[in-house]
C-alpha cells in the first residue's frame, strides 16, 4: 500500500476526491481542519477545490491513567460526546468524568485562542462544509465537532479524512464521509505522517500551532494561500 509523503499530498489527494462529488463543493465551500495535522490536509484540500479554510478545535475526553485513550471529546460548542460503552467498560467515577469533561473544554478555549486568536467564527449556515481531519482513531473528535457543525444547519456537511479504522466514519459520525485509506492500523498511520518532521512532534507546541495559522487565508481570503508550517 502506497504510503502518502506527507499530510499535504494527503490533502491535495482528498481535495481530487472531494472535486468528484455530486454535487461537488466549489466557491463559498468551507473547509474546517482540525488541529494538528488535520489543519494541513484541510490546507491543501482547500486549495484544490477553492473552497475558504478555517480551523475547528475540539478535544478529546482522556482516559484517567491512560492520557491518549479518548472516551469522548467536547466540541467546539462545548457539547459532549462520550463512548458510553469505553466509560463503563473503564469504571470511570461521576467526579472523575467531569473533571476530564472540564479539562477537555478548557482545552478547547486554550486551542481555539491559539489557532484564532480574535477572529470570529466563519458562518457555517447554509454553506456546503467539508470537517478534515488527518485521521481517525476512536472517532471522537470528529463526532464532537460534527455535532457542533450540525447545529449551525449547514446545507451539506461531509467528513474527509485521509485514514480511518474500517466503518468509524459511519458508526461514530453519520454523516456522508471520504476516506481515502480507511483500513491503515492506527500506528502505522502515525509512522506515515511524522515523516518530514525531524523531530516527530512537529506542531505539538502552541507557538508551532499558531504558525500553522502565521501567512495564510483564513475563511475570508478563500482557497488560495498556503500554510506556513513545518511539514
Amino acid at each position: 500500500m502506497k504510503a502518502f509523503a506527507d499530510r499535504d499530498e494527503a490533502g491535495l489527494l482528498l481535495g481530487q476526491a472531494l472535486a468528484g462529488l455530486d454535487p461537488a463543493p466549489g466557491p463559498g465551500a468551507l473547509v474546517l481542519g482540525i488541529p494538528r495535522g488535520g489543519v494541513i490536509v484541510a490546507a491543501a484540500a482547500a486549495r484544490v477545490i477553492g473552497a475558504d479554510l478555517d480551523v475547528l478545535v475540539p478535544a478529546k475526553v482522556r482516559a484517567p491513567h491512560q492520557p491518549e485513550l479518548a472516551i469522548g471529546a467536547v466540541g467546539p460548542d462545548g457539547g459532549v460526546w462520550l463512548d458510553r460503552a469505553a466509560v463503563a467498560a473503564l469504571a470511570i467515577p461521576d467526579a472523575v468524568l467531569d473533571a476530564q469533561v472540564r479539562a477537555a473544554w478548557q482545552e478547547v478555549l486554550r486551542r481555539t485562542a491559539a489557532f484564532r486568536g480574535d477572529r470570529p467564527p466563519p458562518s457555517v449556515s447554509g454553506r456546503f462544509v467539508v470537517l478534515v481531519d488527518d485521521g481517525i482513531a476512536t472517532g471522537a473528535t470528529i463526532a464532537a465537532a460534527a455535532r457542533a457543525l450540525r447545529a449551525q444547519a449547514p446545507a451539506r456537511l461531509v467528513v474527509a479524512v485521509p485514514v480511518a479504522p474500517g466503518q468509524i466514519l459511519y458508526l461514530r459520525v453519520g454523516l456522508p464521509a471520504i476516506g481515502l485509506e480507511g483500513d491503515w492500523p492506527f500506528g502505522e498511520r502515525e509512522r506515515r505522517f511524522v515523516r518530514g518532521c525531524p523531530s516527530g512532534d512537529c506542531g505539538e507546541q502552541d507557538d508551532q500551532r499558531q504558525n500553522f495559522c502565521s501567512g495564510t487565508h483564513i475563511s475570508s481570503c478563500g482557497g488560495n494561500r498556503e500554510f506556513g508550517s513545518c511539514w
